[in-house]
């Protein structure tokens, strides 16, 4: 998890996502080659994704509105493989959360209108584009059911699935 900057007045709210240089202080640089934007309704569920080397990509993720229960599965070789992580996001708050690369990266809107921007640091290559099935890594997740597309359905199992990351 990333703290930013927010300010609340009487006029709103002003939040900055991204400063360079705390980043680099953090030990998490970042330089977005891509932004994107999701809007899910409740019980959506996202994931999990990535993309393979030699296009894999840091990820950098804040929830503008609603709420979301966001997990990253590492996929890297070694001790960590298959380990999870999960953080609640919201509106307003001042927590983003930084994927390295090599990891998977889905999830579950909690609310009507959730609104997800993410930045990578590496263009989309289709051909790269990949995922793990989200109900493969033992994560219970908290919804009876999920409105879950196509293809997250057809993704393989992380029993099954070969990894393209170098260990970590």
């Amino acid at each position: 998890m990333i703290e930013t900057k927010r300010v609340v007045d009487e006029r709103g709210l002003f939040h900055k996502l991204y400063h360079s240089e705390l980043a680099e202080a953090a030990g998490t640089p970042f330089v977005a080659a891509e932004i994107f934007c999701s809007v899910s309704e409740r019980g959506v569920l996202r994931g999990m994704h990535f993309q393979s080397p030699p296009y894999h990509y840091t990820k950098l993720v804040f929830c503008l509105a609603g709420q979301i229960l966001d997990v990253v599965v590492d996929v890297r070789p070694g001790a960590g493989f298959g380990r999870f992580a999960t953080f609640e996001l919201e509106e307003g708050g001042s927590r983003g959360l930084w994927i390295p690369p090599g990891c998977a990266h889905g999830f579950l809107s909690r609310t009507a209108g959730s609104i997800v921007v993410y930045a990578v640091s590496a263009t989309h290559h289709p051909e790269h584009d990949a995922g793990i099935r989200w109900d493969s890594f033992g994560f219970d997740w908290p919804v009876d059911s999920a409105v879950i597309s196509a293809r997250d359905r057809t993704l393989p199992r992380l029993q099954t699935f070969t990894t393209p990351f170098p260990p970590a």
